[in-house]
């Protein structure tokens, strides 16, 4: 084990990863009605009158009122209860959920990701941990197909980056169909109520709704919980009292038997019934809108993720040997000015092009030099201790150094703290642990041998890194343009050339997340062709 790995084994469990105490329960329940019952208990505003819009319609008995509430119920016991927490929840990831969580479960467990810059320190992360994991012949059969085949590692992540786009296409209507149900209910009383008044009133009621959104779903959680508690109540309320006041016999409909009898005499019921979102069952009257956004959002984020891997590969084919960037220091009158540069790149290993390219046109680089690298890793958040990796390039004369800043996909890369003092104390902790290592092996060997000894040098390093911090840090950005190559299909240049430099233009660098003053600031332009 290399020193850079010692350095992130002391690390411990994240803040994130709370003992589970009643309390946080409970807070984690009362937040739930603002977010997630937000949306199913509004689901009584639009289902039945959706259900009898179409070719269901009421008759003299109350078979169809009771086949249709016992289609509701199942739905919810079946996909609520059975499948999300008999079997979605057991899959948890260190505490999280949803599509992203269980496919960062599978890429873990079977070996599946297709991301750029994984290491194998990054298994000694404290989230990382798969020892509970029990693997059948199945399982086992299954991982080994997939893993030997890419093509189905690229189907998966297609299939995860749709499984998430429907959601945030059902998010789009979902919320509109729900306040406009509202509103509408106020035409009950007030027959003169025109429709256009009620569209208006919804718009202004939505718009306020999104506009507190950027606070956070948590706010936005303790904020609504009371109102669906209220809501909860008072649906509850009034169905008991029109239970007693008009049919005590609904309780019948609890029975699956209503449930066939309706399907036996209505085969189209189940498309009209079974899913109870209208973006469904309404797609030819305008449901297409949220698949269709949807499909969108899933091309989006599967060009954004074409184009990463694209560049990635660029930088890896066009990586600067150590051997080639000094055998250019003589000929170029390459010098060392005071000070730390800051070199951001996509690499996790070797020297990027970027760096090459800045040398041959700017013969001068700092006296210590980081390479730094942040890259996302298959775990929810990644501690304060476990961020930083850090390891040497070179001889220990040359001062270059690597720090690879890793982000869990919860995580947001922002970082809270003075990025600067916390490299240069990850930098002067590392070269701690490396001269304690290479005394440790002298040490051996001087029981050998006899004669070896070495100086302790590390106060000497430790010291020089400190002054060059206050000459100044220099951060060097890279400003890359992805360009397909001539040879490209015209699917690819549109993809390339357009949708990922559009999407490339509006990506947060570096400097904007670490709140790099311009001063500081050097950008190095390069186009990549991919």
């Amino acid at each position: 084990m290399n020193p850079s790995e010692q350095f992130v084994e002391h690390g411990i469990s994240h803040q994130n990863l709370k003992k589970t105490t009643c309390a946080n329960v409970l807070t984690l329940a009362y937040q739930s009605l603002g977010v997630v019952y937000g949306d199913l208990s509004t689901s009584p505003l639009y289902v039945y009158k959706t259900s009898f819009s179409g070719k269901l319609s009421l008759k003299e008995d109350d078979e169809e009122i009771f086949g249709v509430l016992s289609f509701i119920f199942w739905t919810f016991t079946i996909i609520a209860l059975f499948k999300y927490v008999f079997i979605v929840m057991s899959a948890d990831d260190n505490g999280e959920g949803g599509t992203f969580a269980l496919y960062s479960l599978l890429c873990r467990h079977a070996k599946l990701s297709i991301l750029p810059n994984q290491q194998p320190t990054d298994e000694n992360l404290s989230a990382y941990s798969t020892e509970d994991s029990a693997d059948t012949w199945q399982s086992s059969l299954l991982k080994l197909f997939i893993e030997k085949h890419p093509r189905f590692q690229t189907g998966l992540l297609i299939f995860v980056l749709l499984g998430t786009c429907m959601t945030i296409g059902d998010g789009v209507i979902t919320p509109a169909i729900s306040v406009f149900s509202a509103v509408s209910g106020v035409q009950v009383k007030i027959n003169q109520l025109h429709d256009n008044y009620v569209v208006i009133v919804s718009c202004i009621i939505l718009v306020g709704l999104f506009s507190i959104q950027h606070h956070g779903t948590h706010r936005v959680a303790f904020l609504f919980a009371p109102v669906v508690a209220a809501w909860l109540l008072c649906i509850s309320g009034i169905g008991i009292y029109n239970i007693f006041r008009w049919n005590r016999q609904v309780y019948r409909a609890l029975s699956p038997v209503y449930m066939f009898r309706l399907g036996y005499h209505y085969s189209y019921v189940c498309d009209d019934v079974f899913d109870d979102t209208p973006s469904v069952c309404k797609i030819p009257e305008g449901g297409w809108i949220p698949i269709l956004l949807s499909f969108i959002f899933m091309a989006i984020m599967f060009t954004w993720n074409y184009g990463t891997m694209k560049k990635h590969q660029f930088d890896v084919e066009n990586k600067v040997s150590m051997s080639k960037m000094l055998s250019l220091g003589p000929c170029l009158g390459m010098v060392r000015v005071p000070g730390i540069g800051l070199i951001f790149s996509n690499l996790a290993s070797g020297i990027p092009a970027i760096f090459g390219h800045f040398i041959t046109n700017l013969p001068a680089f700092h006296q210590v030099l980081v390479f730094v690298c942040a890259k996302s890793v298959q775990v929810p958040y990644v501690s304060e201790n476990e961020r930083l990796v850090i390891s040497r390039i070179g001889p220990k004369e040359y001062h270059m150094f690597r720090c690879i800043v890793r982000y869990g996909y919860k995580d947001m890369q922002q970082e809270n703290y003075n990025f600067e003092n916390k490299l240069v104390s990850a930098i002067i902790q590392f070269i701690e642990i490396e001269d304690g290592v290479q005394n440790e092996q002298t040490n051996e060997l001087t029981i050998d041998d006899g004669n070896i000894n070495m100086e302790v040098s590390y106060k000497v390093e430790s010291s020089q890194i400190l002054k060059a911090k206050e000459s100044g840090v220099t951060y060097i950005v890279g400003h890359s343009y992805a360009e397909a190559k001539k040879s490209s299909s015209i699917l690819k240049k549109f993809g390339i050339d357009i949708v990922f430099a559009f999407l490339s233009k509006n990506c947060r660098e570096p400097d904007i997340m670490l709140e790099v003053a311009h001063t500081s600031l050097l950008e190095v332009g390069m186009v990549y062709h991919v």
